[in-house]
């Protein structure tokens, strides 16, 4: 029986307003003038910290916005301090991974206090983190974030984690932008949305208004889309989007708890207006005319823009962006020669743009250019060598062209950088099945379906282990899985490649033997009486009725060890059950025992109700038969 594996599902990634905070205030407003971009950079070194842990956190960053003392107080995003315990609600981090924070003189100090503003999905994504030190550190100037509007230039300050380093390790990355859109409301508070290119590691890091004021803490970047392979494989792109949360949302929370003042506020207008949206002249206002039209899908419009930022002799960055986002367009208007040559002309005007390097990598696979895409992956992790997404794309690229060993490899170091990549996990064990290694294969597919338990090819793959080694129920039920979820996404190819699984799995072995001989695949059963029969079918009920209830109270029989064993977790689906309950009924009434048994009554009553199967003794019985 051959069985085949799919992939068609490789997706990934792409978040207490009572709360009493601890006392921050207040001073009078200073009157700032606008800065340049290199003097901004140059404050921000001074107040931006590094946020570092002993978990299996990438890092992250955070600002100094107030000092009372000698305690410090830094705004970060909740998610780089609070490594979430799954399923809880409200919010609960772990308590054993411990934070410190590493200031611009390198010098590293443990967390005093770690205070979440976020309880719960809905909140805003922000936390406060205290230090102490006798040393002399900057405060920020808090803005107001209300004046960033549409077309504001911004900069956003943070140090990427770079396959997982911390400290000296981490340089610091400086990104200009413009505010594309101001949402009104989404996921986690992230309404202030920009085109500036960041990276892991930077989150929690403070957003810039043209005074070096802050206006929003940075969370969220380089939304990703997709790309499909000719063979099916998902390939990952990045748009090179970002969001913040606005400073004046962590005003609001923080302002219900505030005494004294050790906070700098300027909530002054900027003296630098917004870009000209409406009547572009200079490059500054096309780039950020492009920018919005494009966020928008005017697609057309935003590449008519950025014609114009190439036409006016713009500096290298808005060269950079100009070249990068009209490649984008292109690539999303299928145009990817047109695109390759944009990364390309991107990539002159800033070399170390690991963004541009994985984008036109994507474009090559489009062309069918696996070895140029494998050699751009290969210098985006020059630059960046902490992007699972990248790791996990360049696995792909090597699959395609039979080095899966090297696959296995990135597919591994994605899953080391990022330990609930589900589809890293799916493609790891893909490989290493193809190579032969099916115990380490299974593995990873059930890894998969830990992390993501609707992730559909992942079961199906399972399922082909799982019957090659005789787990045949097993298969079975993994099977009708991943058909249920794909037939509920209306993915019906995909459903029906599933289905041809199933379907020669089970005219594999239909049914069991009449006689006492079982096949490989068969269940064993090994009681001899009607107690020993009775006490396995409760059993069977049980695991799947409640396994929970079934690990608690412990079993009372010990037949199909190896199949309680391999599901006392998980449970058994009813159909697998049922399929066990004819098994074992087949068993009991093999023409080679001197005489047929049967469950009691009651037991055989409770079996019809649960899973519609009438024994032959019942025949007859119309109460039971209803």
């Amino acid at each position: 029986m051959d069985l085949k594996f799919y992939q068609f599902n490789c997706l990934t990634r792409f978040i207490a307003r009572t709360l009493t905070v601890a006392a921050i205030a207040f001073t009078p407003t200073a009157i700032v003038m606008a800065k340049s971009a290199t003097e901004i950079a140059q404050f921000a070194q001074q107040i931006a910290v590094q946020i570092n842990s002993n978990g299996d956190s990438v890092g992250g960053t955070g600002v100094i916005v107030a000092k009372e003392g000698n305690t410090y107080t830094v705004l970060t995003a909740n998610h780089v301090t609070c490594s979430l315990l799954p399923g809880r609600t409200p919010i609960i981090c772990r308590s054993d991974i411990t934070y410190t924070v590493r200031t611009p003189d390198g010098k590293e100090y443990p967390t005093i206090a770690i205070q979440p503003l976020q309880k719960s999905k809905e909140d805003a994504d922000l936390a406060i983190v205290k230090f102490e030190s006798a040393q002399e550190y900057p405060v920020a100037t808090v803005g107001d974030s209300e004046q960033a509007k549409m077309g504001t230039q911004i900069y956003v300050f943070g140090y990427p984690s770079i396959n997982g380093s911390s400290g000296s390790q981490r340089d610091f990355e400086f990104s200009p932008g413009f505010v594309t859109s101001r949402p009104s409301d989404r996921p986690e508070g992230y309404t202030l949305r920009y085109n500036a290119v960041t990276k892991k590691g930077m989150s929690g890091g403070p957003v810039f208004d043209t005074e070096g004021r802050i206006v929003g803490i940075h969370g969220q970047g380089e939304a990703d889309g997709q790309a499909e392979t000719g063979s099916g494989n998902k390939i990952d792109i990045k748009s090179g989007w970002s969001a913040a949360i606005p400073v004046n949302t962590f005003m609001a929370v923080a302002q219900a708890g505030l005494n004294d003042s050790s906070l700098k506020v300027d909530k002054s207008p900027p003296s630098e207006k917004p870009a000209q949206i409406d009547n572009p002249t200079a490059t500054q206002d096309y780039s950020a005319r492009g920018a919005l039209r494009q966020e928008q899908g005017d697609y057309k419009g935003a590449e008519e823009d950025f014609v114009k930022v190439l036409q006016q002799r713009p500096d290298r960055n808005q060269a950079f962006l100009a070249y990068f986002n009209r490649g984008n367009i292109r690539y999303q208007e299928r145009d990817y020669k047109a695109a390759l040559d944009d990364y390309t002309a991107a990539i002159k005007n800033n070399p170390s743009a690991a963004i541009v390097y994985h984008n036109r990598a994507v474009t090559s696979i489009k062309l069918g250019n696996y070895q140029n895409a494998l050699a751009d992956w290969t210098q985006a992790l020059q630059h960046d060598a902490g992007d699972a997404l990248t790791y996990y794309n360049r696995g792909v690229a090597y699959s395609r062209t039979g080095n899966r060993q090297a696959a296995i490899a990135d597919y591994t170091k994605a899953v080391q950088i990022d330990r609930n990549y589900a589809a890293a996990y799916n493609a790891r064990g893909n490989n290493r099945s193809e190579l032969g290694d099916t115990q380490q294969a299974l593995e990873d597919f059930s890894q998969t379906i830990k992390i993501d338990p609707g992730f559909a090819d992942a079961y199906n793959n399972r399922a082909v282990i799982r019957a090659a080694s005789g787990d045949r129920f097993g298969a079975i039920e993994d099977l009708r899985k991943a058909a249920q979820l794909l037939l509920d996404r209306g993915k019906t190819a995909q459903y029906q490649q599933v289905m041809e699984n199933l379907r020669k799995l089970e005219s594999s072995n239909s049914s069991q033997p009449s006689d006492n001989s079982q096949s490989a695949t068969a269940p064993r059963f090994t009681f001899t009486n009607i107690l020993e029969y009775s006490n396995c079918l409760e059993d069977i009920v049980q695991i799947s009725q409640a396994p929970e209830q079934l690990k608690q109270q412990g079993r009372k029989s010990n037949c199909l060890v190896d199949v309680f064993q391999k599901y006392e977790n998980t449970g058994i689906s009813q159909s697998v059950a049922l399929e066990l309950v004819e098994a074992a009924n087949n068993y009991a009434t093999s023409a080679q025992r001197t005489a047929k048994i049967f469950p009691p009554k009651g037991l055989r009553l409770k079996i019809a109700q649960i899973f519609g199967f009438v024994y032959q003794i019942d025949a007859q019985n119309h109460n039971i038969n209803k």
